[in-house]
């Protein structure tokens, strides 16, 4: 597929836009600064997104912090114009999208403190990725910090064998909605048909499916636009973490860290397994030093988080709504982050591998524990 049919490709269906709290430079900047190096300051910093679609991720980040700057490049001029219309009806001057290919972005666009491209690896044929990386070492100023998510193995084994069934069964149908569609019932069909001899296929069937559902009801116009774009697209490609390492590597990068911090810490398994791990991984695991934060049961936390959670929803809403000239309804469809599976890598990034060291004592103080949920609710608008 080339850069005009994928532009066209999300012209027609746009990606449904969302904010990934994975991709902020302050959650980048504080895995950064745990493993030894010193990142930009997050209020005055510059932030590059790759494939930012109709800036639902970045907008929500140059709100906040209104003294650093951003810059979003997308391949579908629709998007970035819709985009830009979001940024004149909020009155954001502290951040640009721009409708380029990466594959034309050069040194001159300038350098930046964070660079993140989410959702974008995995989705591009080869020499985007080689130029995708190429991006992240070149514009990334001097201790710059890069986050690039992508599908891995051995998490994708399973789904790419349900991939190619979809891909199959959907291979005569040419309208984009009808083909989600055909694929998502062949999801439910294999699913509901799952006997308990098929074992943990068969549960994986059923989990994925309720997944689909979920996507379904977050969106009130088109609920299969994700599915289009992730597990539907013409490109999709998982890697092995060593394979993409290796490929960061010979693009003068280090990998830091995940960047969910809790998945990468043995906190929550029993010593003999962290030794086991120790044992396995050799002079390839990375380990902070002086690290532990654990909470023994944080559901009372976690019901005060979502309560806020719902409230701040709300709020933004509501003035959202407001420029917008409507009036923000009642919630049509509410749903928490969690419950499946990891199929990808959201793997934190920084120049110069042979000036990092994964062992770096770092002291942490006494402070304080942060339990955070993710909700997202779909209002209604009324007139």
């Amino acid at each position: 597929m080339g850069g005009d049919e994928i532009e066209r490709a999300y012209d027609e269906v746009p990606y449904p836009g969302s904010s990934y709290t994975s991709t902020h430079p302050d959650r980048m900047a504080v895995l950064a600064t745990l493993l030894g190096l010193t990142p930009a300051p997050v209020d005055r910093c510059r932030v590059l997104e790759l494939g930012c679609a109709a800036g639902a991720n970045l907008l929500p980040m140059a709100a906040e912090l209104t003294e650093s700057e951003f810059t979003g490049i997308d391949l579908s001029a629709g998007q970035i114009e819709e985009g830009r219309r979001t940024i004149e009806a909020l009155g954001l001057t502290n951040v640009r999208l721009e409708h380029l290919d990466l594959m034309d972005l050069g040194a001159d666009f300038g350098q930046f403190d964070y660079i993140v491209a989410h959702g974008l690896y995995s989705w591009v044929p080869e020499p985007v990725r080689e130029r995708l990386l190429e991006v992240c070492r070149r514009n990334l100023a001097p201790g710059g910090v890069a986050f690039v998510s992508y599908n891995t193995y051995p998490g994708w084994l399973m789904l790419r064998g349900v991939r190619e069934v979809m891909l199959h069964h959907t291979r005569d149908i040419d309208d984009p909605r009808e083909r989600s569609d055909e694929a998502r019932k062949l999801v439910r069909f294999l699913g509901e048909a799952a006997v308990p001899e098929s074992g943990p296929f068969g549960a994986f069937l059923t989990s994925y499916g309720e997944r689909l559902d979920d996507q379904w009801s977050l969106t009130d116009q088109d609920g299969g636009a994700l599915l289009r774009h992730d597990e539907l697209a013409e490109v999709n490609e998982p890697f092995w973490f060593h394979e993409f390492a290796a490929a960061a590597g010979r693009h003068g990068l280090q990998y830091l860290i995940e960047a969910d911090l809790p998945s990468v810490t043995p906190s929550r398994l029993d010593p003999e397994h962290v030794e086991v791990l120790r044992a396995t991984a050799g002079g390839d695991l990375i380990r902070i030093q002086n690290l532990r934060f654990t909470i023994d049961d944080p559901s009372a936390l976690e019901d005060e988080a979502r309560v806020a959670a719902m409230e701040e929803a709300k709020s933004k809403g509501e003035t959202l709504a407001a420029v917008a000239g409507v009036s923000l309804g009642a919630p049509r469809s509410i749903s928490e982050s969690g419950g499946f599976s990891p199929i990808r890598f959201d793997n934190i990034l920084a120049l110069g591998a042979a000036e990092f060291a994964a062992d770096v004592g770092t002291r942490i103080e006494t402070g304080e524990l942060e339990v955070r949920v993710q909700v997202q609710v779909v209002y209604a608008l009324e007139e």
